[in-house]
Parts: C-alpha cells; structure tokens; sequence
C-alpha cells in the first residue's frame, strides 16, 4: 500500500491556519498561486503546474468511452495525473492504478471525507499517490486529521511471567471475526484490568483437530478490556462495522474492521500475570486453539506452566470511560 501524500485545496487562502505544518499535509492547491512554504500545485483548467511548469493534466471519467480513452493514453510524460469519477469510484481507479503500476505517474484523486480518504487508500491494496482534500475551510482540518494521519504506531510490549493458572467454570466467551485473514504472531490485547493487558494470538496455528481461522481471536470473556489506540473498550462493545486494534509481537499496530462478534457460554481459565511485583489476572476460553504471544512464538493456553513469560502492554493510568485518567485506582 502506497503511502499517501495529502494535499489542501481551498479557496479562500486568508483561513489558513498559522500551524498548517502540524497538520499531515504536503502541499496546496489552488486556483490562485501564493507563496508557502510548503509544495506547490497549481490547477488551472486541465493542466497541472509546479514552479510555471506543467507536471500533469486533469481527467474526468463519467462514462465508459472516457474511462477507455484514459487506457489508450500514454502517461510517461507527465509526472501528476488528476482524476475526478462519477458513480463508480473503485473500478475505474482500480484500472488506473494497476496501469500505473509500473511508471512514475502519481495518480492525485480528490477525497470529500474520511471514509472516501480509507477507500482511496486502499484500492488494490496499493491506493492512489496523492489524496486532495477538498475543504472550503480550512478550520475542518481537524475533523481530517484521524483519517488523514498514516499511522505507524508501536506499542510497547513487554515480557511478564504466569504466576496462577486455574480453570473456574463457564462464562460468556467473546470471539471476534475481522474481515481480513490474521497473519502469525498477530492478535488483540486483552485484560480484566487496564494496567495489564496479554496479546492474544489469532487463531492462525493448524492442528490436527480443526482447521485455522486466521480472521478470528478468541478473545476472552465479555468484561474483559481490549485496546483501541490510546483507550479502552468491552469486548462486550464490539459489533459487526466495529474497529479493533490488531498487534503484532513486535508492537506494531494497525486497525481492522470486525465482520461478525460470537458470544458462547464456553469454560474458561483463570490466569495470573506478574509485572514489576504486582499480580494481573486475565479471563480466557478454556480451548487449544486460545494461544498467548511470547517473545518467539506462542503457545496454548492448556500448555502455560508457573514461570512462563508471556508478552504484555502495561499501562500504569487508571481509565475512565476508556480514557487514561491521572488518579488512583486498584483493581483485583
């Protein structure tokens, strides 16, 4: 997937924000050139300009003739291509960016909210080169900001040892199916408190018994915790159109959309983590296929022993509706 560039294109300039640099945007657009700091593209009619010069030409695809003419042209000559669709928004940039695939032309495409921004960014798994937003003023930028971000956020993982393991009896198990196939040393952190959260593993592993699913992660009981960038959600909460926050052993994150939530009474097992001297439980489904991320690799839940070192994310703030709060909190 191609990394976007994000460009601005507002009319009335004098809105500017002064701390335009903070926002993640490469350059600016205009019908009116005017000095920054930042890059500079011009559109003026079907022409693209950089620096008085033309860099590329602007396209409109509202039919078939139009879509099929784009397929005959040659476009090793210019460095930028814009593009504006009508109804059909993915087929017709699915074609141009498979065409494109392989020469220097970036294909610019205008986005008209955050959703259109995730869609562009992921056509044929490569999305287009440049986004332009499109924004009258300039004080929406922050209502982009989310979705405009390529985010490559690490959260820090660390090793703590199993100190309890004990099977208690049945409870309501949360299984939660994403829309994409989960690759190994990939899951969701889990916790029956906020400060302690273990990285549940997909089910990704084969066995002889039942065949993988690496959409799904048994994720453990419905009161348990799950991560979500910087706060806190209940299994519980999480649907069909949810997000959740996929980690990997490395601490590298990234959000996924969730196809299907399955709550079961199911038997579960009770452990105990220890960190820095204090003990943590987690609730989880009592079955082979529950694994828990180490350093390495990963291992089954019915095969963790005293002493075992499981990776863990810590957080020492005390949450309230999800969010870190600085004050005291104990839980058992």
């Amino acid at each position: 997937m191609a990394r976007l560039i994000y460009f601005l294109e507002i009319d009335n300039i004098e809105q500017l924000p002064d701390n335009l640099s903070d926002y993640p945007i490469s350059g600016l657009v205009s019908a009116k050139k005017f000095e920054t700091e930042l890059d500079l593209l011009v559109i003026d009619g079907d022409s693209i300009f950089k620096n008085d010069e033309m860099v590329g030409s602007y396209f409109e695809i509202m039919s078939a003739e139009d879509m099929q003419r784009l397929m005959d042209t040659d476009f090793n000559n210019l460095k930028y291509i814009m593009i504006k669709t009508g109804d059909w928004h993915v087929i017709p940039l699915e074609n141009l960016i498979a065409k494109l695939n392989t020469i220097n032309t970036k294909l610019i495409v205008s986005a008209n909210n955050p959703e259109h921004i995730s869609l562009l960014r992921n056509i044929l798994e490569l999305g287009v080169d440049i986004c332009m937003i499109q924004l009258s003023d300039a004080f929406k930028l922050d209502d982009f900001a989310e979705k405009m971000i390529e985010r490559g956020n690490s959260l820090d993982l660390m090793e703590a040892e199993v100190v309890h393991v004990e099977r208690i009896g049945i409870g309501d198990r949360v299984c939660v199916d994403t829309v994409t196939l989960l690759k190994d040393g990939e899951g969701i952190m889990v916790g029956s408190t906020a400060k302690v959260m273990v990285l549940v593993q997909a089910e990704v592993a084969e066995s002889g018994f039942v065949n993988s699913r690496p959409f799904r992660i048994n994720a453990g009981v419905v009161a348990s915790y799950t991560l979500f960038d910087e706060k806190t959600r209940y299994l519980s909460e999480i649907k069909a159109g949810s997000q959740v926050m996929i980690v990997d052993r490395d601490g590298n994150t990234r959000k996924e959309y969730v196809a299907r939530v399955k709550i079961e009474k199911r038997p579960l097992y009770l452990l105990r983590v220890k960190y820095d001297d204090n003990e943590y439980p987690v609730l989880l489904q009592d079955a082979e296929t529950v694994r828990l991320m180490t350093k390495d690799s990963s291992i089954r839940i019915d095969q963790l022993e005293i002493a075992t070192k499981i990776l863990v994310n810590v957080n020492n703030s005390a949450r309230h509706f999800g969010m870190a709060v600085d004050e005291f909190i104990e839980e058992r």
